[in-house]
């Protein structure tokens, strides 16, 4: 049986911009700090993840433009377009749609899908905050299409690491 790893981030912390939609929302430039560290992190930890699929939300696309070039293999990048406001079950199934050969994946999306995701993964879990940035990395034994529960592995916020390190 195969184990894949997901990790499930939420969006670098953005601005908020006059007169621009929540769909075309930039980062802010905490935003871009927090995503440098993110990608640092996420450098170290699964270097090798082939497959991103992110929301087509500006901050989403501007926050894996900032973590791509930091990590060692091209990864397959998909923009999809019902992770922007997607509910903990638009979420399952995008993440259960994916084939045999991803091994690893990675969503870039928002709240409160990605906070309602983490907690749906985990048998038993209480509701966790799920800030700007932040990295939730789960296992599991088995195929996309089967994925119910997962082990959490680490949860990680770049902004806290980015602090300590200072």
């Amino acid at each position: 049986m195969t184990q894949r790893t997901l990790l499930v981030m939420r969006h670098a912390k953005a601005a908020w911009p006059d007169g621009v939609s929540d769909l075309r929302r930039p980062l802010a430039p905490r935003g871009r700090a927090d995503a440098a560290v993110a990608a640092d992190y996420l450098s170290n930890v699964v270097p090798t993840c082939p497959r991103v699929l992110v929301s087509p939300a500006l901050r989403t696309e501007e926050t894996w433009s900032i973590i791509s070039p930091r990590l060692g293999q091209v990864w397959v990048q998909t923009i999809e377009e019902g992770l922007y406001e997607a509910s903990v079950i638009d979420l399952f199934q995008a993440i259960r749609a994916q084939g045999p050969e991803c091994e690893q994946l990675l969503i870039i999306g928002h709240n409160p899908g990605c906070a309602e995701l983490t907690t749906a993964l985990q048998l038993d879990a209480k509701p966790r905050s799920f800030p700007t940035s932040a990295i939730a990395q789960f296992t599991f034994d088995g195929e996309w299409s089967e994925l119910e529960q997962a082990e959490l592995v680490s949860f990680v916020v770049p902004r806290a690491l980015r602090i300590l390190g200072d």
